[in-house]
Formats: C-alpha cells, sequence, structure tokens
C-alpha cells in the first residue's frame, strides 16, 4: 500500500503541481500569482455553470414544496453530477491512460499492477471530484437553505459529493481499459485511443437519452404526475435508471437519521463494492496494456535507391511546417482531445440535445421564424458560435508551449522563424473554418438563411477569429510553458489558454451586449464587424511578423 502511496503522490505533484507551488509560494512570488490566479481564472470559468444549475434549483424549489418533493432537487442534482462526471471522467481516463509516457521508468519499478492502476485512478478522481463538487454545491447549498437543514445535513452532502465520481469512473475504466487492450494487439494505440474518445461520446448519448426521458413528461404525463404526488414518488421512478443516485438522496434527504444513515453506509457499500470489483479484475489488464506501449514498430522492409529517391519530395516551407502542426496534434492524444476534437465534440453534444428535444425547439424555432429580424439575429448569433467554437480548441493559445523541450531543436533549424510563426496561424485557422463548417449547415439545412448571410458569417467570424489567433500567438511568444513532464501541463495549466478561452468568451458577449443594447441596424454592424476586424488583422499581423523576429530566439525553456 506504501508503494501505491507514493505513486499517487508522485502523479499529483506531476498532473497538479502542488510542490511546484509550495515552493513558488516561499522562493518565487512572481510564478506562484501567475499560479493562483490561473486558479482563480478556472474558478471564474465555472461561475456561468453555477449560476444557471442555482437559479434553476431555486425556482424548482418553490415549485416542488408545494407537492411535498423538494427532494426532487438532490436527485436532479446527483443525476447531473453523475453523468457529467462520467461524460468528462472518459476524456480524463483516456487523458491519464499514458500519464508521463511512462514507458520502461515507472513499469521497471517493482510494483503491483493494482499499485499503479490504483494512482492512475486517483489522478481521474480527483479532477471528477472537483467537477461533482461544483455541480452538488448548486444543488445542496440550495436545498440546505430553503429546507433550514442542520449540521448533519451537509456532512452527510459532503461524503456523498465526494463518492459519487467514483461509480462513474468504474464504468469508464471497464468501457476503454479492453478497447486499449486491443488496440495494444493491433499495435494501433494511438488510434483506439481516439475510438475510445468517440466510442465514449456514443455511449454518453445514450445515458443523456435515459436522463431526458427521466424527467419528460410529454411521454406519459399520467405516469409522471402519479410519481410526484407520491412521497419520494420520483426517487422510485429514478431507480429503474440508476439506483446508486437514488441511495445517495435518500441518504442527504431523508427525515429519519436511522434511514439516513442506513443509505449512507450502503452506498459507501456500493461504491466501495465498484472499485474493489475494478480493481481485482482490470487492474493486470491494465498493466498489461501499459508494457511495451511505447515501443515503436520497426519497419524491415528494404528500399531501393529510386524508391528511397521518390519518398523525398521537396515542398514548400510553409506547407511542410503546417503538415508538421497537424501531425503532432493529432499524433498526441492530449492534445487532439483538448484540442481539434473539441470541434467535433460540441456540435455532438447540441446536436444530441436537440434530437432528444426536438419538438419543443422546432415549436420555438418557428415562432422564432416569423420575426422580421430573424436572419439578422440568426446571423448574429451563428457568428458568435463559430468564435467560440474556433477558439475553444486552445490551438494557437499553446501552440509554441507544446513543443517543451523540443523548442530548443526548432531554434537550432536553419528557416525563417516567420515561417513557423506563419504555419502555428494556419493551422488555428484551418480548424476556424471547420468551425464554420458545423454552423452554416445547420443554418442553410435548418434556417435556410440566404447564400449571402452564409457569406456574411464565414467572413466576419474567421476574421474575427484571426485577430484572436494573432493575439494568442503573441501572448505564447511572450509567456509560453515550455518547462513541463506532462504534455497535459501545455494544454490544462497553460494561462494563455485560459484567458484565450474567457477572452473570446468575454468578445462574444460584449458585441451582443452593444448590438442588442444600442439596437444597431444590420448594415452598420454587417460594416463595423467586417472594416474593424480587417483593419486589425493587417496591423496585428505586421506586429506579429516584427515581434517574432526579435523574440524568437530570446526564448528560453
Amino acid at each position: 500500500m506504501n508503494k501505491a502511496i507514493s505513486l499517487i503522490k508522485l502523479y499529483v505533484n506531476s498532473v497538479f503541481g502542488l510542490n511546484a507551488l509550495v515552493r513558488d509560494i516561499k522562493y518565487n512570488k512572481k510564478n506562484a500569482f501567475k499560479a493562483l490566479g490561473l486558479i482563480l481564472l478556472i474558478m471564474f470559468s465555472f461561475s456561468g455553470i453555477v449560476t444557471m444549475f442555482a437559479a434553476f434549483n431555486i425556482k424548482m424549489f418553490d415549485l416542488l414544496k408545494q407537492i411535498n418533493q423538494q427532494g426532487l432537487i438532490v436527485l436532479n442534482t446527483v443525476v447531473i453530477a453523475t453523468y457529467f462526471t462520467f461524460f468528462i471522467g472518459i476524456i480524463t481516463v483516456i487523458g491519464t491512460y499514458y500519464l508521463n509516457q511512462e514507458g520502461d521508468i515507472i513499469l521497471s519499478l517493482p510494483l503491483k499492477p493494482w499499485n499503479l492502476f490504483l494512482a492512475k485512478f486517483t489522478i481521474s478522481y480527483i479532477s471528477e471530484a472537483i467537477l461533482s463538487t461544483v455541480i452538488m454545491a448548486t444543488g445542496i447549498i440550495v436545498y440546505g437553505i430553503k429546507n433550514n437543514e442542520g449540521a448533519l445535513f451537509y456532512l452527510f452532502s459532503i461524503v456523498v459529493t465526494l463518492l459519487i465520481p467514483i461509480i462513474p469512473l468504474v464504468i469508464g475504466y471497464f468501457l476503454i481499459s479492453p478497447i486499449m487492450k486491443f488496440g495494444k494487439l493491433l499495435k494501433k494505440k494511438d488510434l483506439m485511443m481516439y475510438l475510445s474518445g468517440f466510442f465514449a461520446i456514443s455511449i454518453s448519448f445514450v445515458f443523456q437519452y435515459f436522463s431526458n426521458s427521466l424527467v419528460r413528461a410529454d411521454k406519459n404525463p399520467e405516469l409522471v404526475m402519479q410519481k410526484l404526488t407520491e412521497q419520494n414518488g420520483y426517487l422510485d421512478l429514478a431507480s429503474q435508471y440508476y439506483y446508486p443516485a437514488v441511495v445517495a438522496t435518500k441518504s442527504i434527504v431523508d427525515s429519519n437519521i436511522l434511514n439516513k444513515l442506513g443509505h449512507l453506509i450502503l452506498f459507501i457499500a456500493i461504491v466501495c463494492g465498484a472499485l474493489f470489483l475494478l480493481i481485482i479484475t482490470l487492474s493486470d489488464l491494465y498493466y498489461d496494456t501499459l508494457i511495451g506501449s511505447t515501443e515503436l514498430k520497426k519497419n524491415t522492409k528494404k528500399i531501393t535507391q529510386v524508391e528511397f529517391k521518390k519518398s523525398i519530395k521537396r515542398r514548400n516551407i510553409i506547407i511542410s511546417l503546417l503538415d508538421r502542426e497537424l501531425k503532432l496534434m493529432n499524433r498526441e492524444p492530449i492534445y487532439f482531445i483538448n484540442g481539434p476534437m473539441v470541434i467535433i465534440l460540441l456540435p455532438l453534444i447540441f446536436g444530441a440535445s436537440f434530437y432528444f428535444q426536438k419538438d419543443s425547439i422546432i415549436v420555438e424555432i418557428k415562432k422564432w421564424m416569423v420575426n422580421p429580424n430573424f436572419d439578422f439575429y440568426t446571423t448574429i448569433l451563428s457568428i458568435g458560435a463559430i468564435i467560440f467554437l474556433g477558439a475553444s480548441t486552445s490551438i494557437t493559445a499553446t501552440c509554441i508551449s507544446r513543443e517543451g523541450r523540443a523548442f530548443e531543436l526548432i531554434k537550432s533549424l536553419p528557416i525563417n522563424p516567420k515561417y513557423y510563426i506563419q504555419a502555428k496561424l494556419l493551422h488555428g485557422s484551418i480548424f476556424g473554418l471547420l468551425a464554420s463548417v458545423f454552423i452554416i449547415l445547420v443554418n442553410y439545412i435548418i434556417f435556410k438563411l440566404s447564400i449571402f448571410n452564409i457569406f456574411l458569417i464565414v467572413m466576419i467570424s474567421n476574421l474575427i477569429l484571426i485577430v484572436i489567433y494573432i493575439l494568442e500567438i503573441l501572448a505564447e511568444l511572450r509567456w509560453p510553458k515550455l518547462n513541463w513532464d506532462n504534455p497535459q501541463k501545455a494544454i490544462k495549466q497553460n494561462i494563455n489558454g485560459i484567458v484565450g478561452m474567457l477572452g473570446t468568451m468575454g468578445l462574444v458577449a460584449f458585441l451582443g451586449f452593444v448590438i442588442i443594447f444600442f439596437k444597431i441596424k444590420s448594415i452598420t454592424v454587417y460594416t463595423l464587424l467586417t472594416i474593424i476586424p480587417l483593419i486589425a488583422v493587417i496591423f496585428l499581423y505586421k506586429f506579429l511578423i516584427y515581434y517574432v523576429d526579435k523574440k524568437f530566439y530570446e526564448i528560453e525553456i
């Protein structure tokens, strides 16, 4: 057990950088303030979700109290927390699969398979426990305050909140580990990681379907009303889909202390049983998939001199660097999952939500389409959606940080730095155009927008995105995060990525506020949103080329 604890400490320090933070607080205040600022920015990024869930729970509590069903607030929060931890947990499981690229270093140590497996599970659990706490707090605090609950209520709630992520993670490991084992047999580790991600998305859509069916009254209103009018009737309906959520809820809201304690003990037993089953059944398989995972397959095929010459082609330097960017991004699963996959993931999530609630959404869309300003507002919303989607990949916001210590080798290459940066800018712009494709398809198929409006959407949104990309590259040239031992740090602990995301969200919100508050006419809006970004692109691009020549060789690891 001591070996497992030591390995957990190693991974926690590697992923979350706690030792580095403590050291910086003592000896390097500047870096400490940057790290604390990053933590505050991450906390701020959760504010929108917290506010939305809290407002919803407050309204629902007042309605449900009339029929003595206010406990549904807690149940609904437990179900939502479970869903989010399952969905995000799948990505975390994949992301931590080859944590630190252990190779022969960790695997050569005298560790038992379950030591390594438990350490990896703990890293995934910590991330999901934070997410679970944020979501659960929105329901627990609302219920506790409005229902005048005591200290015991909050104590039990904390215990349940910390246990909620375990079962979703257990399910995630049971789904992903066999796939990775199959990938090892095929010698296609990265391919199987990508397929695991898409498989997990498919599973999450099924989970979302059952979550939606749980609360949709239009399917069988008589049954739903009957369940709502019974004491804890909705809990019985929920038990058909996910019984641990029922047990967790009863351990929090049950008024009888013995029942409350009994359900808490039962929930702890279920969670511990699931974790124990996972460890004894998958530890060896998980460990086996890691052995040899960093080995490269040797190509023993002999080629002639003619074939060799044909395989070497002279290409434009920017095209070659762009090809390198695309291959490096897609070859590292951490970068792919947190970058390009977002372009695919977010439209799929919204598409699933639309499918499960299509009847009510279509009614609202038809009402909205008769509005005389429909084309204008749809165009503006589409521009905002593309900007958000295109910037959410963080491709340019982490473009130099992702090089890590290899940046010293990049500097030694006989290339002009401007070509290197131009390839970075093109890389981000490609995914900006890809984001445009998804939004345009929705506009053309569902909203029937004209070709002119679609042209405006693509042009304006990508002009603004180029401005954002250039600013993010400038930030990377000034404050790159090159010293990391885990590729996740280049993405998740990079303040440039967080600031870029929040800045984009702020920009979209600001533009929407100005357009609506000042009631600016469509022609004026389109003109301003074209001319201002175009001028900004010209000046910022010239400054970028000047700045990269000045700063490129000064960057140190």
